[in-house]
């Protein structure tokens, strides 16, 4: 925090939103629920982050998707939904960049799953087996649960 503060002064900190994530980082966190307006209660955090299509979300309407891409366009997630899970990603693993078991439970919790299924949930999610999961793991795992993702069929599968 020292050599940060120490750049900004100087003037050789590139990024000056960096004093913004830090003296975020220092502050008490806050675990918000899942909501339909994802600027609710997250007054300031869009400030920290940057959401790039070319590499964070996926492109629906490339003319060559990935099976696990094609799972994303018939779950129907499109850009902005895709945004919504990100920022949703962000403040739930902050400043972390994996989502932990804990977390992950907390957010099948809050969308209706049972806690008998929550390990075998994650199991299912962390498809790296490293103990987290990335925001493109987790949208995939919610693509392939949507209730009208249809299943038995290419990439439903």
């Amino acid at each position: 925090v020292d050599q940060v503060q120490q750049m900004c002064i100087s003037g050789q900190l590139g990024s000056p939103e960096l004093m913004e994530y830090v003296a975020q980082s220092l502050q008490p966190r806050n675990f918000y629920p899942i909501t339909a307006d994802p600027q609710a209660n997250k007054e300031g955090f869009d400030m920290l982050n940057e959401v790039l299509d070319t590499t964070v979300l996926v492109d629906l309407d490339a003319s060559y998707l990935t099976q696990q891409e094609q799972l994303l366009k018939i779950a129907r997630f499109n850009n902005n939904e895709q945004k919504r899970i990100y920022k949703e990603f962000l403040v739930r693993t902050f400043p972390n960049l994996l989502m932990n078991k804990v977390q992950f439970q907390n957010l099948v919790s809050e969308l209706g799953w049972k806690k008998t299924e929550w390990p075998d949930l994650f199991l299912c999610a962390d498809v790296s087996a490293r103990g987290g999961m990335t925001f493109r793991d987790l949208l995939l795992f919610l693509a392939a649960t949507e209730p009208d993702t249809p299943h038995g069929v290419g990439s439903g599968e």
